[in-house]
């Protein structure tokens, strides 16, 4: 009754292998199936008006100059002064970036880019000096 163990080995290290991937595709199919954090109550965002694009200057820009900056916080739209500002003038700002609270998820941030629709918005993170200014201005 001699056995060779290395095939034994071998097929034991096959099983623990196949047992680990099994385990890691399991909690990778469930981290996909995950909506978001439990905290998270926002209703679905419906798209209610269209801006239209601003047509562009025909006067070249200066790359030194600070890019102007649009704010979109809780529902409403604000520029550096902190006015609120309204679809009409929206579509008349020159901005260049979008700035966004943290707390928004990606499909709502991608529903306020389709509102402004230009295609060299940038999107980024607003800082807390930021949101203290806007939520003083409500």
């Amino acid at each position: 009754m001699n056995q060779d163990t290395t095939t034994q080995a071998m097929v034991e290290v096959a099983l623990a292998l196949a047992m680990a991937f099994f385990a890691l595709m399991v909690l990778a199919m469930l981290s996909m199936s995950v909506q978001g954090s439990e905290n998270n109550n926002s209703p679905d965002i419906v798209v209610t008006e269209q801006i239209s694009p601003v047509a562009p200057d025909s006067t070249p820009s200066d790359s030194n100059e600070d890019p102007v900056v649009l704010f979109y916080f809780q529902s409403q739209f604000f520029d550096d002064q902190g006015n609120v500002l309204t679809a009409q003038r929206i579509a008349t700002h020159p901005a260049k970036v979008l700035a966004v609270a943290e707390s928004m998820n990606m499909k709502e941030i991608f529903s306020v880019q389709q509102r402004i629709n230009r295609p060299d918005l940038s999107i980024t993170l607003m800082n807390n000096e930021w949101k203290t200014f806007l939520e003083s201005q409500l």
